[in-house]
């Protein structure tokens, strides 16, 4: 089995776009197909279909799924002219309308980019912030950052001095009554900087916490393995059930953020191709090794049949222990699912999963992709050490 990254090729065609709509449609099964709930399942972004049909409600009348578009119908004015040639209340009245159709508390610039055809970075630049956007619209109890000064509010991130930035650093701190700082803090509680604007000020996350007098985490101190890269991204992975974005290594189960990833590979999509690579490493064949081992100790397999049993032993399919790439393969060929009861940890967050051997190893179950499959931990419990058929 060779994997690949889950994503379309940048030259590929109109209609191979418009098949993976539809493709994904098909998977979500609901009456009306969302910007985040295609995001979970496709191999483009939405922002790739924008820019090739011009917006989300046209890609989707492009896929014959006009009738699946979710909200409201927004103005020829804002279809055909940029957003910033739209009025104040042309804009507002959009903030409006996707705050009704998500029916949430609380309201992020997050939720907004995925649920409308203009950007929130328009309400920032003519409002201010955020905040003053959803206060404008009526909408400041949708709020979920913190109060910032207005001095802070007219200062564009870009225009910030180094010494701004860990002034902000120490502001989140003190807000959090915390003594470090995450990217996840600067994200939700800053609406003058990006977490960004904080690594390339200074180069990398700790040496900013130590400029601006806060502690380094432990996550960020220790040196990570590219193999405990790779394991945290298949945990990730597993629960999502797909492939993950950028963003999601800041949430948990992740104990990596996305920030070290692009650290370490260069670039998140380096990361990407560095994991895919490091499942693939195992498809190689193993027996024309072992024979060339054997031949090699010819003479000494003949004085001691022990030294068969010994490389026996040590290939991969004769250990309890299952490789990285191994359980890459099973989870993925199982859909990320427990092959008995459906559960899945991307609909259910309790769910744990184990990938359990058919025959049982200490029966003479092998470690092979043949012999392995996807269990919830309930499932895996109940199974023990018996062999079902």
């Amino acid at each position: 089995m060779k994997f690949e990254l889950n994503n379309l090729p940048r030259n590929c065609s109109n209609e191979d776009v418009l098949a993976e709509i539809k493709r994904v449609d098909a998977l979500v099964g609901k009456d009306k197909l969302t910007q985040p709930d295609y995001e979970k399942y496709a191999k483009m972004g939405v922002d790739g279909v924008k820019l090739r049909f011009g917006s989300w409600e046209k890609a989707l009348i492009a896929a014959g799924l006009g009738h699946k578009y979710f909200g409201t119908k927004i103005t020829a004015k804002m279809q055909s002219q940029k957003a910033q040639y739209l009025t104040d209340n042309e804009i507002l009245d959009e903030l409006k309308r996707v705050a009704e159709s998500l029916g949430k508390e609380i309201i992020t610039r997050v939720d907004f980019n995925r649920n409308s055809e203009i950007s929130s970075d328009v309400f920032v630049v003519r409002f201010g912030s955020w905040q003053n956007a959803l206060k404008k619209a009526g909408l400041d109890h949708k709020y979920s950052g913190v109060i910032i000064t207005e001095n802070r509010r007219n200062h564009p991130a870009k225009s910030l001095t180094n010494d701004d930035v860990l002034k902000e650093l120490q502001r989140i701190a003190k807000l959090l009554n915390k003594e470090t700082v995450s990217v996840e803090d600067v994200k939700r509680c800053s609406d003058v900087m990006s977490a960004g604007v904080v690594a390339s000020r200074f180069g990398s996350w700790p040496i900013a916490m130590e400029k601006a007098g806060l502690k380094v985490s432990e996550m960020y101190k220790r040196a990570y393995s590219d193999e405990e890269y790779f394991e945290n991204l298949l945990n990730v992975w597993v629960q999502h059930g797909r492939q993950p974005v950028s963003r999601e290594m800041d949430a948990t189960p992740s104990k990596i953020t996305s920030a070290a990833y692009q650290g370490h590979f260069g670039s998140w999509r380096k990361a990407l191709e560095a994991f895919v690579a490091r499942m693939n490493q195992d498809d190689r064949k193993i027996e024309p090794i072992l024979k060339e081992e054997i031949q090699e100790t010819k003479e000494e397999v003949l004085k001691s049949p022990a030294i068969i049993e010994l490389k026996s032993r040590s290939l991969p399919e004769n250990r309890r222990d299952i490789g990285l790439g191994l359980r890459y393969k099973v989870l993925s060929r199982d859909k990320f699912k427990c092959v008995r009861c459906g559960a899945s940890p991307a609909t259910n967050h309790s769910c744990r999963l184990h990938i359990d051997h058919i025959i049982p190893f200490s029966k003479n179950g092998r470690s092979i992709l043949e012999n392995l499959q996807t269990l919830c931990e309930m499932c895996n419990l109940g199974k023990g050490n018996r062999h079902f058929e």
